[in-house]
């Protein structure tokens, strides 16, 4: 008949599978940094409450999981969201290649301003959306990085005070990310207002029809932009776009006008000549 475990066994056996963990929690808290009393606590209360340890390694090993799956989720959707922009921007490029094709059809607009416009809307497009998708990635409550802690660490700064101070960085980079962004904002809505003006100035010698027809091919290009800039969630830029949008469909019901109204003329002045004849 097997004998009864004495209490000094089970407290042996009890605290033999406690050392792990605590040589565990040492170790992982070890690499966080940290001061050493309160690592030896640490170390100390997971060799003493293993259960408890044990309890909420596994918990964290289940959130781990989770957010790894929610992480390739995001993923997944960050892919489809850059593909849509990605078509969005190519039709907007498109776009504009047209309507610089007919204004120098039309008019004599220069083949060296006609490429740097382009080549302006295209590089502040560029700049713009770069900018847009790094801000939109900023999450201040997300832990700083070690490109972030090293500089303090290497100063010798542990602790909450190595964690303040990264954190202050990591807020003083975005708020830089910020202002570059607002700033290319800017640029571009500058950038898509020169292709009017130049439209503008090409047509101002043309005929009504062929006025019309670069008009209509500014709106579907500022159509794309507005596209552009609702994938990008991006209400202020989006609102002085629509100002540009709205000047241009004033100008294309002008010109429509004005062609409905010499239509008129060119009909009265043929049916008086067959009159007369």
């Amino acid at each position: 008949m097997p004998r009864a475990m004495r209490l000094s066994e089970v407290i042996t056996i009890y605290l033999s599978v406690g050392a792990s963990f605590g040589v565990y929690f040492h170790f992982s808290e070890q690499t966080h940094g940290g001061r050493r009393m309160r690592l030896l606590l640490k170390t100390v209360r997971a060799t003493l409450l293993w259960p408890l340890a044990m309890a909420a390694l596994l918990f964290s090993r289940l959130r781990s999981d989770e957010r790894v799956e929610a992480a390739s989720a995001t993923r997944h959707l960050s892919a489809q969201f850059m593909e849509k922009t990605e078509d969005a921007r190519r039709k907007l490029m498109d776009s504009l290649r047209g309507v610089i094709e007919l204004a120098q059809a039309s008019s004599t607009l220069g083949i060296s301003e006609a490429e740097g416009t382009s080549r302006t809307v295209r590089e502040t497009v560029e700049k713009y959306v770069g900018l847009t998708f790094a801000v939109a990635e900023i999450n201040f409550d997300d832990p700083p990085g070690q490109h972030e802690t090293e500089l303090f660490r290497t100063a010798g700064r542990r602790g909450d005070d190595l964690l303040l101070a990264a954190r202050c960085v990591r807020r003083r980079n975005a708020a830089r990310l910020i202002t570059h962004q607002a700033r290319a904002r800017t640029e571009l809505l500058h950038a898509l207002a020169e292709v009017r003006e130049i439209v503008t100035h090409a047509t101002a010698s043309t005929n009504h029809p062929a006025a019309r027809h670069l008009s209509v091919a500014v709106v579907r290009f500022y159509g794309h932009a507005l596209n552009l800039l609702t994938l990008l969630e991006d209400e202020r830029a989006a609102t002085g776009l629509v100002r540009l949008l709205d000047a241009e469909c004033i100008r294309l019901r002008r010109l429509e006008a004005l062609g409905r109204k010499e239509t008129t003329q060119e009909e009265l002045w043929t049916a008086h000549a067959t009159h007369l004849a």
